[in-house]
């Protein structure tokens, strides 16, 4: 259990997730949100994924594809699709995968800060390299 209000499965340099259910819900207080995210590529793997906001405002789930290339592959998604405006600095609440190719990006920032407040955040890191381009979400 995290105290702080955020839920957040990172990887450095990639993140590869295979899993049968994904499910993420953006949380009860204000600001909060649940985030699978990835400085490099980010592929995710699963025969059902569930992502909703939470019951506060400005309550996200989201895939943070923040290496520029995101492969999200599904048979059947709720709440998928492509943010095309970065979901830590919009007030609304919203769920999908936001790609962003750039290094000094305030969602890292955003990230990387938050990170910074709490004591027990999982982190997952594999040993791919790092993509610096931007590229796109394909799901399927």
């Amino acid at each position: 259990q995290l105290d702080t209000p955020f839920a957040v499965i990172l990887g450095v340099k990639s993140l590869d997730v295979n899993s049968e259910f994904i499910e993420m819900n953006g949380g009860g207080s204000g600001g909060a949100f649940a985030s699978i995210a990835s400085f490099g590529d980010l592929t995710v793997a699963s025969i059902d994924i569930k992502m909703q906001v939470g019951s506060a405002a400005n309550t996200d789930a989201a895939f943070l594809a923040l290496g520029g290339a995101a492969e999200i592959t599904s048979t059947t998604c709720t709440g998928c699709g492509e943010l095309l405006s970065d979901p830590l600095l919009d007030a609304t609440s919203q769920t999908g995968t936001f790609v962003s190719g750039l290094l000094q990006n305030p969602t890292i920032d955003s990230v990387l800060a938050m990170l910074g407040q709490g004591e027990n955040v999982d982190k997952a890191e594999e040993d791919k390299d790092d993509g610096d381009t931007v590229g796109e979400a394909e799901c399927h």
